[in-house]
């Protein structure tokens, strides 16, 4: 009585193995991605996410059409569908914010500092990434020659200098003097990034911070809990797929910064 029941009501419009097909596709995209863009590495992980939540969904779907564990699967599914509309309103809502912050600010001209956020690097060569804000800096800094730049950034796993350094080494390639760049080489995150940069400016001074456009948003956030209202200069992100993993990868770097602020 139940599965007949069941199969006539609106569950039964989209067959389970739709979602064992379509987690199929994603397993299938992100082993593509594995192979062939490494740098999209991140994208991978998601897709191999959404495509358990697929098996596991599908999974439920067949044990309730088959009449197995008919309360506990009820209560799964629904518990998966709310957490996917949850997620995916949520989702739409941060990307907007992110989207609506990914550019120069007007007024963005004049810093007294400009902290430029680390990025990765490759032995001693600046990522993709890094070398756009290295750009955006020199072009920055060229217009702007009582700016002082503070370069952010640790060194990391794989990385035979630190990211500040690395900087250094690129605007003073370009000719800027070395008093106009002040280095701080503890940071391992965007937090700490502007945190511990934040802390060796004066009070009362201007304060920009550069890095690529998906990024801007995060940082003006966090630039604001730390006291100080800072405005944002814009590198491009160099390549398409690029912003597309990036910028995806924002809505959960955002959650992870509203928490650590929420229950700090």
């Amino acid at each position: 009585m139940y599965r007949s029941s069941y199969r006539g009501t609106r569950e039964g419009i989209i067959k389970p193995s739709f979602f064992f097909g379509l987690g199929l596709v994603f397993v299938l995209l992100a082993a593509a991605i594995f192979l062939f863009a490494p740098l999209l590495v991140f994208l991978a992980e998601v897709l191999l996410c959404l495509s358990a939540a697929c098996f596991v969904y599908y999974g439920l779907r067949r044990a309730l059409a088959a009449g197995v564990m008919i309360e506990l699967a009820t209560v799964l599914i629904w518990l998966i569908r709310i957490a996917f509309f949850v997620g995916l309103i949520s989702f739409i809502v941060i990307e907007c914010l992110v989207l609506t912050g990914d550019r120069t600010d007007p007024d963005a001209d004049g810093a007294d500092y400009i902290i430029v956020l680390g990025c990765g690097v490759d032995g001693e060569t600046p990522s993709l990434m890094l070398q756009s804000r290295i750009d955006a800096a020199i072009d920055y800094l060229d217009r702007n020659p009582n700016t002082t730049a503070l370069l952010s950034g640790k060194q990391g796993p794989g990385e035979d200098i630190s990211e500040a350094e690395a900087m250094r080494r690129a605007l003073a390639a370009h000719g800027i003097a070395s008093e106009r760049m002040i280095l701080e080489e503890r940071s391992a995150d965007t937090i700490e990034n502007i945190r511990f940069s934040l802390a060796l400016i004066p009070d009362g001074s201007k304060v920009a911070v550069l890095s690529n456009d998906f990024h801007l948003y995060r940082a003006r956030i966090i630039a604001k809990n730390e006291g100080f209202d800072a405005v944002a200069v814009c590198a491009p992100t160099p390549r398409a797929d690029l912003s597309l993993c990036y910028t995806v990868r924002e809505y959960f770097s955002l959650a992870k910064v509203f928490f650590t602020y929420l229950f700090a």
